[in-house]
């Protein structure tokens, strides 16, 4: 499993490598019959799991390097790691069999490299300028750093900086799935752009700045854009629930799965001329005693998280958070319903909080890990504000491979009997729904001013209901849409039976049903696909209407003309479980065809927003007195957002509960302090410190007993982190406005 900042590059086989290179350009294709003349650059498929030869790097021969290169020359062009040119003052060689490349001649064009032995042995005598002008074109290797695109690119994370591992027989680009959110990818044969950086200032701003770790918050607003997603939270519920627990062999094992060694800085002890060399670095994690002895040694899997979280932040101070999980804290209880109605006894149930997850001093101390751990103020987002985005990254790919291995260990497995409801609940699923059938009728005799009671004919009450869409015209259909749709959302809604049908009325109890864990924890899907899959679809609407008639009064040619029956009008009581009938099957259709046909309108009209906002915009940037200004030095704003924070610190700024508990981690980070004397900044804005003083106000009066907290002390750390979270100058604040209006008008239908 890759780390969340690691990209492989797969190796393709010979008599694919690319048939000419020249020093500038580049034309080779990774999926057939797509060509780029682009330097540098490629195209690929992107996989949940590129070739070397299509990339190449101007590397300068000196004498350090010279020994690589000219290995790199031996193996020319078809053999990886090799290289495709040799380039000095005078001339350059092609290192590829079609012009000349053969053995002899790459020998030869090797041995103009010059030697490190010959600058040691002759020091003085040869000079500096000799290593000047010679270049070797070299292939992508391992730990070379690429730009890795996927277009649209809709905001500043859609360029991200990726560490290369150089895998052989495959053509793709394998990323980490914590990516897909950044990219906004999935691998049905999304397409994306590898660019690889030529001198240092590029290697170095990738490293350092559009490095993978460091684009953890989503410049919109600041909240959390990488996470694990799918089997991985399926995984983490599974792990982290009571009921789970491991051998010993099972807990060393998934604590090697993680791989957290390998990131880890421990000692290593040989003797000068050993070739095997002892590390501890896996001894430095903690073990924890089982939490049952008898009759053998168990460990929960909350143990391992607590083992990992101690291993991960080892050296710094603990960090403690509390977040509400997505599962309720009854959902992994499997007593028959019968015996949950005869029993009394509430006080142990209420005294256990496994729906609110509690991390207190690096130990998970109770509650599951499901998606909103990894989301707003979860558990790795706390990390990422308290250790850094690197030690997030770490934490992000431990846990997936942790996951990863426990999944294959547990297994998991949806089948038919998830979705099957109970006979007694499904009988009255039936009789709500063919409740809805008189709704209609209702509607329509209020729509044409017929009282309730009043006899009337079916087709003289559609030839009336004719009259009046076609005397009032577009508002008066629309309001019958309206009520229709109001009457029976109130029905399906509001009902018991159809409201808990699918917490209450499911075969399979809610602690095995693998497609009610799935949907509850936020791994995939929702109630609504759970909804359409066991219970019914209920009413399409298109462009916010129900399914529209025709000149002739019929939705479909099957139906009377002004057909009063909700069916007519696209509520669909079938279910996919049983199949849906023609006339259900067509109206979903319709629904399924608007969207995509909205998806292809408005990424044009999003698009000419996005570039008009940015070319209005593109010169405003935070300068070194914290003003906003243009390209001209016109003042915008004296403050950035009025109070200088910076849009990727906001999310902790204001969360004084979390800053208090963890006050230890916050003075590490931030030392800080403001400067009373500066003519810019020197106090906390008034909003920050009215909130920072009710707080104290209030936590001071729960906290009777106790030492309550100090305002002064509290007061002073808000300025470190206030200070910490200030906009840095020369932050293209316009061009991130733009960015922020333009990608989420996408998403937007």
């Amino acid at each position: 499993m890759l780390g969340v900042n690691k990209m492989i590059t797969l190796h393709t086989r010979a008599n694919d490598a690319p048939k000419e290179h020249s020093p500038f350009t580049l034309e080779h294709s990774l999926v057939h019959n797509i060509h780029k003349m682009i330097s540098f650059s490629s195209l690929s498929k992107a996989t949940p799991i590129f070739n070397p030869w299509g990339h190449q790097k101007q590397k300068r021969v000196t004498p350090w390097n010279v020994v690589k290169l000219r290995d790199a020359v031996l193996n020319g062009s078809e053999t990886h790691p090799g290289a495709t040119l040799y380039a000095d003052k005078s001339s350059t060689i092609v290192l590829n069999k079609e012009k000349g490349g053969k053995r002899d001649s790459r020998i030869h064009t090797a041995r103009r490299l010059q030697s490190t032995r010959g600058v040691i042995m002759h020091h003085g005598k040869i000079h500096d300028q000799e290593f000047e002008g010679k270049i070797v074109y070299r292939h992508l290797k391992d730990g070379d750093v690429v730009l890795v695109n996927r277009q649209p690119t809709l905001h500043k994370p859609s360029i991200m900086a990726h560490v290369v591992r150089v895998l052989k027989g495959e053509k793709t680009v394998r990323m980490h799935y914590a990516n897909c959110s950044t990219y906004n990818a999935d691998f049905d044969g999304d397409e994306i752009n590898v660019h690889f950086p030529q001198d240092e200032i590029s290697r170095a701003e990738a490293y350092n700045i559009v490095n993978a770790n460091n684009q953890y918050m989503k410049p919109t607003s600041g909240e959390p854009l990488r996470a694990l997603i799918q089997d991985h939270i399926v995984s983490a519920a599974l792990l982290t629930k009571k009921d789970t627990f491991l051998s010993c062999e099972q807990f060393n094992q998934l604590l090697y799965s993680s791989g957290v060694s390998m990131t880890g800085t421990g000692t290593f002890t040989c003797k000068p001329g050993q070739k095997i060399s002892m590390s501890n670095s896996e001894s430095e994690m903690f073990l924890f005693p089982p939490a049952i002895f008898k009759p053998e040694p168990l460990w929960t899997g909350k143990q391992v998280i607590s083992a990992l979280l101690r291993y991960i932040t080892k050296g710094r101070p603990p960090f403690t958070v509390e977040k509400n999980a997505k599962l309720p804290s009854s959902f992994f209880k499997t007593q028959m319903r019968e015996e949950k109605k005869h029993t009394t006894d509430t006080s142990r149930e209420k005294e256990e909080h496994e729906d609110k997850l509690l991390i207190y001093r690096n130990d998970l101390v109770r509650g599951v890990i499901d998606k909103a751990q990894f989301g707003d103020y979860g558990m790795v987002h706390t990390v990422q504000e308290f250790y850094g985005s690197n030690t997030a990254g770490i934490f992000l790919s431990a846990l997936s491979r942790l996951f990863t291995n426990f999944l294959q260990m547990h297994g998991f497995t949806c089948g038919v009997d998830d979705l099957l409801i109970t006979e007694g609940k499904d009988s009255e699923r039936i009789a709500e729904l063919e409740s809805c059938e008189i709704i209609g009728d209702k509607v329509h005799r209020e729509f044409i001013g017929v009282m309730k009671d009043a006899n009337i004919d079916p087709i003289t009450m559609q030839l009336n209901v004719e009259k009046k869409i076609r005397s009032d015209g577009e508002a008066a259909a629309a309001h019958l849409d309206m009520q229709m749709i109001s009457h029976l959302n109130d029905v399906t809604g509001k009902k018991a039976v159809l409201k808990n049908l699918l917490s209450e009325g499911i075969l399979k109890p809610s602690g095995k049903n693998c497609i009610s864990l799935m949907t509850t924890s936020g791994a995939k899907g929702g109630m609504i696909n759970f909804q359409q899959i066991s219970s019914y679809l209920g009413q399409q609407t298109l462009e916010g209407k129900r399914v529209p008639n025709m000149v002739s009064g019929k939705s479909l040619p099957c139906f009377p003309s002004w057909d009063c029956s909700p069916r007519a009008g696209g509520f669909i009581t079938d279910r996919f479980l049983t199949a849906l009938r023609p006339q259900e099957y067509y109206f979903h259709c319709m629904a399924g065809r608007e969207g995509l046909v909205d998806t292809a309108v408005k990424t044009s009209r999003s698009g000419y927003l996005q570039r008009c906002l940015i070319k209005n915009l593109e010169s405003l940037k935070v300068c070194y007195d914290h003003t906003v200004r243009d390209a001209d030095g016109s003042i915008i704003q004296f403050h950035y957002g009025e109070d200088g924070v910076d849009v990727h610190q906001t999310s902790f700024v204001t969360k004084f509960e979390a800053l208090s508990i963890n006050e230890e981690l916050v003075y590490s980070n931030c030392c800080r302090q403001l400067d009373r004397s500066s003519p810019y900044i020197n106090k906390l804005p008034d909003a920050l410190k009215g909130g920072a003083e009710n707080f104290i106000r209030d936590f001071s009066s729960k906290q009777r007993n106790s030492s309550s907290m100090k305002h002064a002390d509290f007061l002073q750390l808000m300025e470190h982190k206030y200070v910490s979270s200030l906009a840095q100058p020369g932050e293209p604040v316009g061009v991130l406005a733009s960015q922020s209006v333009g990608e989420p008008a996408t998403q937007m239908t």
